[in-house]
């Protein structure tokens, strides 16, 4: 056994130890972004401009999924996240419509 294998072996031993996860596949990010929107493949494909076939061609790994698909799905959870950002510190910083803070409740 190695240095590195024993060294591992230690590191997984100790109490509270999580093996790091994998970075996510282009087939999981996809349908994890489906499921998410809760979409179908064919709503999904014809958001994209691509037809249903392709879609599932991605999700069964017959085919790999364009970059340009990949960079979509990340503006669009960049996006969601900056806006759902911005209605937290919004709502945080403004008095509701009755005329108190939240944090006055």
């Amino acid at each position: 056994m190695s240095y590195q294998e024993m060294s591992l072996q230690r590191l997984e031993s100790r109490k509270g130890y999580r093996r790091p996860l994998a970075p996510p596949t282009p087939k999981s990010i996809v349908s994890a972004f489906i499921a998410e929107r809760k979409l179908t493949r064919s709503a999904f494909a014809k958001e994209i401009g691509v037809s249903g076939g392709a879609v599932s061609h991605w999700l069964s790994e017959k085919r790999k999924v364009p970059g340009p698909v990949l960079a979509y799905i990340s503006l669009y959870n960049a996006a969601l996240l900056s806006k759902r950002l911005a209605d937290v510190a919004y709502n945080s910083n403004n008095p509701d419509r009755y005329g108190t803070s939240p944090q006055a409740q």
